[in-house]
């Protein structure tokens, strides 16, 4: 009866959260404004209005990743739900990669900070998300890794957009 209850509670669960992410992807296509929505499971991002897909841009996602160990430890995935630009950044922009990152790259932690990091250009959410560019310097040059609870695009694309992207400008994830 207990695992039955058990099993009960894990789909309602699993039903409220396909629910949320209907809903995330249902309020993206409805925003009156232009806005990006970024796809989880088909590695897309879109620039789009009322629907309309303006531009569809192949994206990576970092892969999900427990900082620390113990009961204290912090679990890194890809955002859910809507937020916002809080900042576009170019490549003068001096990134401060967390000590974090550093140990998971195998880098010395003494040198954290990087011109141009997060590439030649970044949009970093509320909340602290970040979608980036390829860098050249930095632990994120390596174009095969993306780094975790974040989303990597080519430059090339992010650049083609990066004429409309303004701050509180609404960014979905479904």
């Amino acid at each position: 009866m207990e695992r039955e209850r058990a099993d009960a509670i894990i789909a309602a669960n699993a039903d409220r959260t396909r629910l949320q992410i209907a809903l995330v992807r249902r309020d993206a296509t409805l925003e009156d404004d232009l806005n990006l929505s970024v796809s989880l499971d088909k590695s897309r991002l879109y620039l789009q209005r009322e629907g309309a897909q303006l531009r569809e841009i192949p994206v990576r996602i970092g892969p999900e990743k427990a900082i620390g160990t113990g009961p204290g430890d912090v679990k890194l995935a890809a955002p859910r739900g809507r937020f916002t630009v809080a900042k576009v950044l170019d490549r003068s922009y001096r990134w401060r990669a967390p000590e974090w990152l550093m140990a998971d790259r195998g880098q010395p932690a003494a040198a954290r900070e990087f011109v141009g990091g997060l590439g030649p250009i970044a949009i970093l959410l509320n909340g602290g998300t970040v979608i980036y560019s390829d860098p050249a310097t930095g632990p994120l040059k390596d174009p095969a890794y993306v780094m975790p609870g974040a989303v990597r695009a080519s430059t090339a694309d992010l650049d083609a957009i990066s004429e409309v992207l303004e701050v509180g400008m609404p960014v979905y994830f479904y």
